[in-house]
């Protein structure tokens, strides 16, 4: 019998940035970048999103939205979300498209300022 691999979907992990803050160095937030089919770029966050990690995400959003991309941040590994967190969310949410998104976290939708 013919050893055959499994069909798999075309991936390129573009990068994976380490972002460190706190006392002796300690990770907070690691950011995935993976292109995908279709102009589709999934960005996936561990950790801690917090003040100190948004600036990381933004830029790494920034980047793919100016370059025509569309995009998926995958939550999934997320163990903790600060008010500052989930209001950064909460402003791209209309410019993203947000996955697995804990059970914890909780991002409002986007309110009509109309005043």
């Amino acid at each position: 019998m013919e050893n055959m691999r499994p069909a798999r979907e075309l991936r390129k992990v573009v990068q994976v940035t380490k972002y460190r803050t706190g006392k002796n160095d300690v990770p907070m937030v690691y950011i995935k970048e993976t292109n995908q089919k279709n102009n589709i770029t999934t960005i996936e966050v561990d950790g801690i999103l917090d003040q100190e990690a948004i600036p990381v995400l933004k830029k790494v959003c920034e980047h793919h939205l100016a370059g025509g991309k569309n995009i998926e941040i995958d939550l999934s590994g997320i163990t903790l979300i600060t008010r500052e967190g989930r209001k950064y969310l909460q402003k791209i949410q209309d410019k993203v498209t947000i996955t697995h998104l804990p059970d914890f976290v909780k991002v409002d939708p986007v309110k009509n300022k109309g005043h």
